[in-house]
């Protein structure tokens, strides 16, 4: 091998350079490949010419960008480089076999296949020096004017290394292209776009598609004001553009709201920053990820826990009214009936007479206050009958009609019959229409009130104010509605809280005691308010296909005597007066502390009892089942349950278990029509 010096009598290599570089210089990439050793063959008189570069595997293979045979291109292909003459060149020094190249290295049987006597290589290396490749001449003979040739490769090396850089690069950048494309339009959850600073689509990936609605192919070259925005969202989106290429600072991520292309509206997390764009241009990229689920689900996570807490809030609360009224019943049954025991002992028109009316006024005052908190709580008295929620209403709207304000009340009263308690229903509606009328401010105004048959879906029979779970179906519907102040948000979620007001002078438990007697009665509330906008109060209670009126026992007006009676209650002041109470109207009246007192003495004398008053929450044996064993024991004895509890009575006695009820606080006729009631009960 030798590399000989250029000599002053060769050909000079004017006559193939220039042709040479002015065939190359336009030329890139594979092109510049293809005419390099295409020329050289036939500019050169060689047979073979190849341009190569080493593969990323340690360098020690060979793949071939290019190769001419005589002026024609050939396949190309990858060879090693231990055994070749390449092998001497690749990272070395250009070098010369002048002949026997392919009995020098046996290795490489190409060489003998194609009849290669002589040969000439150039290192091609790259600009920090790493070998990148090789640039070979082959011929079958002798090397025509090798000096020439070696000047030639000489000068060609750089700039095909270069070249082999350039398109390396180029490729690489083409491969991460292909890369980033691949996750951009692969990641069907993120929509990813790019603008320009026009706001024109440039890319719209398929997250883009599925998210908005629109085809890469309708999306691309278009402003979103032609695809999801308004004029005025568009100018804000051209806005937000310029502050970024302003301040070169992202945005982001920011919630907003979106709209798909059916008009459906959406929540996502944007975020868009600036990239390089063509020609010093700035291009924008917006990657969205729609969270409309998430916020669903978030926004119906809180409604439940709303819910729950309204609930819990509610049950504590009525726990305590229930627990209250209780005893205060017990209390006003003592001071109300020794108030009309005592009266009966004094002259009628005396001043001690009109004390004890003032007590007694005032005492049944309390005794209001104490429906209403049962009916806060659920547990007030609630006398079960069909009746028409119509005429309750026309009854109610007729009172309450305010004609010196100058409120028009308005009426679309449609049939729907309600089983329920009637006078409690009555109280709904009076404090529904209440609270309308004084929500008018204004000199003139208008209350609706509608009521009839409306179908209910499962997701319509929800409320934030009671955790019920009613079934969809057909519900009777009372709706107030006006055109008043309305209410606030934080207004609206307190509105039925007890002794809560927007008032200088509140009205006690007001919708509290409504919400109750619904919650008592099986149904639901649904309120609609906005400041400004009225309010619509909207009550559903199951309905009743057929309402038939139950008559009304006969009370005798002058009770007869009753016999011996025993009272069984764990209050003395209670057991007391109603032991007075029904002495005064001509009983034999026994009083006892406890449920196994009173079954221990029947149990001695079945016969010993006319009848039996037993209040229902008494400690260990309750008056449900003190009555039970008085069956058994007695089956002749009356039973009467006393309670401020009415609810207790339809919702845990069997059929039969008592004869009548009385509800506390009571007055002595009460207690003795109770027993003429139990004693028809008894006879039919």
């Amino acid at each position: 091998m030798h590399v000989p010096r250029p000599r002053t009598e060769a050909r000079p290599t004017e006559d193939v350079l220039p042709s040479l570089f002015a065939l190359l210089s336009p030329a890139l990439g594979q092109d510049f490949f293809t005419l390099l050793v295409e020329h050289l063959t036939t500019s050169c008189g060689v047979h073979y010419s190849l341009v190569g570069a080493a593969t990323a595997k340690g360098g020690d293979r060979i793949r071939t960008l290019a190769v001419a045979h005589v002026g024609q291109q050939v396949p190309a292909f990858e060879y090693d480089l231990r055994g070749t003459p390449c092998a001497e060149v690749v990272g070395k020094e250009l070098c010369y076999f002048e002949a026997g190249v392919a009995r020098r290295f046996p290795e490489d049987v190409m060489l003998a296949d194609l009849g290669i006597e002589s040969y000439i290589g150039a290192p091609l290396m790259a600009r920090d020096g790493t070998p990148i490749g090789v640039l070979a001449l082959l011929h079958r003979g002798p090397m025509p004017h090798p000096d020439r040739l070696i000047t030639i490769l000489r000068l060609v090396a750089d700039r095909t290394a270069a070249e082999i850089e350039r398109d390396g690069a180029l490729r690489a950048l083409r491969a991460s292209e292909e890369r980033l494309a691949a996750v951009v339009d692969g990641s069907p959850g993120v929509a990813v776009q790019w603008y320009d600073r026009a706001g024109h689509v440039l890319r719209w990936n398929r997250g883009s598609e599925v998210m908005f609605g629109f085809t890469a192919a309708e999306a691309l070259g278009q402003t979103l004001d032609r695809l999801i925005h308004t004029a005025d969202e568009f100018a804000g989106f051209l806005a937000a553009l310029a502050d970024i290429d302003r301040t070169r600072v992202p945005v982001g991520p920011t919630e907003y709201t979106f709209r798909r292309r059916d008009g459906r509206a959406g929540i996502c997390w944007s975020t868009v920053f600036p990239i390089p764009g063509e020609q010093g241009a700035t291009w924008f990229v917006c990657m969205d990820v729609d969270i409309t689920h998430q916020k669903e689900a978030e926004a119906e996570r809180a409604r439940i826990e709303t819910q729950m807490r309204h609930a819990q809030k509610l049950e504590s609360l009525g726990l305590l009214a229930g627990g209250v009224a209780h005893d205060f019943n017990n209390l006003l049954t003592a001071v109300i009936g020794n108030t009309s025991l005592l009266a009966r002992e004094i002259a009628p028109r005396s001043t001690s007479a009109d004390l004890l009316a003032e007590i007694e006024i005032a005492a049944r005052r309390a005794a209001e206050l104490t429906r209403q908190m049962l009916a806060y709580a659920g547990k007030s008295t609630v006398v079960v009958a069909p009746f028409a929620l119509v005429d309750v209403v026309r009854e109610m709207a007729q009172l309450l009609a305010v004609p010196a304000r100058r409120i028009e009340l308005r009426t679309d009263l449609q049939p729907a019959t309600v089983r329920g308690d009637a006078t409690q229903i009555r109280q709904v509606v009076m404090n529904l229409i209440t609270n309308a009328c004084e929500a008018v401010e204004s000199a003139s105004g208008s209350v609706t009130v509608r009521t009839g048959r409306r179908s209910m879906t499962t997701d319509e029979l929800s409320s934030p104010w009671m955790q019920v779970n009613l079934p969809a179906g057909d519900y009777a519907f009372l709706e107030v509605v006006d055109d008043g102040v309305g209410m606030d948000a934080a207004t609206v979620a307190r509105m039925f809280d007890p002794f809560f007001s927007t008032k200088q002078h509140g009205r006690g438990l007001g919708l509290a005691a409504v919400q109750g007697i619904v919650r008592g009665h099986g149904g639901l509330i649904t309120v609609r308010s906005q400041p400004g906008q009225g309010t619509t109060m909207t009550v559903l209670l199951p309905i009743c296909e057929a309402a038939e009126v139950q008559p009304h026992l006969p009370v005798p007006a002058q009770p007869r005597r009753c016999g011996r009676v025993l009272v069984v209650d764990d209050d003395a002041d209670v057991r007391r007066v109603a032991v007075r109470m029904l002495a005064m109207n001509g009983c034999e009246a026994v009083g006892v502390e406890s449920g196994a007192e009173a079954i221990a003495m029947v149990q001695a004398d079945p016969t010993a009892f006319h009848a039996a008053f037993l209040d229902l929450t008494m400690p260990r044996l309750d008056g449900f089942e003190v009555a039970r064993q008085l069956r058994l024991a007695a089956p002749s004895v009356l039973r009467i349950l006393m309670s401020g509890y009415f609810d207790q009575v339809g919702a845990s006695s069997e059929p039969g278990l008592a004869h009548a009820f009385v509800q506390k606080p009571f007055t002595g006729a009460e207690l003795t029509n109770a027993l003429e009631q139990a004693s028809h009960v008894r006879t039919t």
